[in-house]
């Protein structure tokens, strides 16, 4: 049976079209043992403030439909592919996939992957109305926002924590619940800066230039290769994205590898060989000098003196210079 905490609730704001509640028994392909109700009221409606909310986990292919009414939703797949759609408007994503869904919407969440885990959190307060219509003043997220977001290990051990203040019934709990909310909704607009820069007439060719080297910073890359692959002149290349990105194309990747080093480090036991292999530098020595060289200290320093306060070797916030 649904836990009678979660029945009210779910039955409100979830429909479960494949598989169906039979008798009122919840299809053993989800569990929603980890997905509960705050055993707190709201102090006032200025802050964030967290309904429900947990993960549910998905053993099969699964349709469900969800109304929001007067909640927010947002949602993170930590594991697995899933798409949702509302209206015309259809977004699929897998690990690190994170959704903001509106109030007074219905919505179709379907699992594209055997197993899927999804942590759904229904959200409301004044502040979050804020955080959504920034987002919402971008056309593309009309009906909803969603992007892919690196860093899963930071973003999970955020909600780990989040779920253990969720089942607190301490006071002080709301008010924890709210700082990473709002931290995840600082990340989210964010993110949507990065992208509406992307989307104000810039060439297209410079778009696809920026997209390999965030996504392909772990290949070998020279201005001529990119120049072939792009059909123009590197030259030209090389001109334009530092004029439109302030940086030239081989420092910008420079730049992207040294980030995602920073968060492998911090979110694994990786040795920095593998590291500097992971980010497209195979030669030690010159990536821990590169390493040194963009943050003052050496690759195994920076994991030291960033995880010596944390007694689990996680951080909740990650540094500005890691975030963006």
């Amino acid at each position: 049976m649904i836990p009678s905490i979660n029945y009210n609730f779910m039955n409100e704001h979830f429909t479960f079209i494949k598989p169906s509640i039979i008798n009122g028994t919840l299809p053993s392909a989800i569990d929603i043992s980890k997905y509960i109700k705050n055993p707190l009221e709201r102090i006032d409606n200025t802050l964030p403030y967290i309904c429900q909310g947990g993960i549910i986990n998905f053993s099969r292919n699964v349709e469900i439909e969800i109304k929001t009414g007067d909640y927010y939703i947002c949602a993170y797949v930590s594991k697995g592919k899933i798409s949702y759609s509302c209206q015309n408007k259809i977004a699929e994503g897998s690990d690190g996939f994170v959704i903001l869904a509106y109030k007074n919407n219905t919505y179709t969440l379907k699992t594209l992957s055997r197993e899927a885990t999804v942590h759904i959190y229904f959200i409301s307060g004044a502040a979050t109305d804020s955080y959504a219509t920034a987002l919402h003043k971008n056309p593309n997220n009309q009906l909803f926002y969603s992007n892919h977001f690196d860093m899963k290990g930071f973003i999970l051990s955020g909600l780990n924590r989040l779920d253990t203040y969720l089942a607190s019934e301490d006071e002080s709990s709301l008010f924890l619940e709210s700082i990473i909310f709002q931290y995840i909704f600082v990340r989210l607009l964010a993110k949507q800066n990065a992208t509406d820069l992307l989307d104000n007439s810039i060439p297209v060719y410079l778009t696809k230039l920026k997209q390999i080297l965030d996504t392909r910073y772990d290949e070998y890359h020279t201005l001529e290769n990119l120049s072939e692959e792009l059909k123009i002149n590197k030259y030209r290349l090389c001109r334009e994205f530092s004029n439109c990105f302030k940086v030239s194309p081989l420092k910008y990747l420079n730049n992207v590898r040294i980030n995602k080093a920073k968060e492998l480090l911090l979110e694994t036991n990786d040795t920095i060989v593998s590291i500097g292999e992971a980010v497209g530098i195979d030669n030690t020595t010159h990536f821990i000098n590169l390493f040194k060289k963009e943050t003052g200290e050496t690759p195994l320093k920076y994991r030291q003196s960033h995880l010596s306060n944390s007694s689990d070797n996680t951080m909740l916030f990650p540094t500005p210079s890691v975030l963006f």
